[in-house]
């Protein structure tokens, strides 16, 4: 046994659930209050998401459009499977 690294203390079983368990509890309250404060904003300024949806929309179209266009240009197969790990 190495002495320059003395033995850590075993925790209990107990202490170790205990312990996530109040890992749990600050996750979710820390997700709570994000999501108490997305809410108010979304109430206190909805021309910035309208404004945010319909640029998402207007893109995604244009993409659409513009892989139409390819598609019908290069004669490419209808079904693209695209795979990510």
């Amino acid at each position: 046994m190495d002495d320059h690294y003395p033995m850590e203390p075993r925790r209990s079983m107990t202490s170790r659930v205990d312990e996530l368990k109040m890992r749990g509890m600050d996750a979710m309250r820390s997700m709570r209050d994000t999501m108490a404060g997305m809410r108010r904003d979304v109430r206190s300024n909805p021309a910035k998401w309208a404004g945010i949806m319909t640029g998402a929309g207007i893109g995604l179209g244009l993409a659409g459009r513009y892989l139409r266009h390819r598609m019908k240009q290069n004669r490419m197969p209808r079904l693209v499977i695209i795979e990510a790990c």
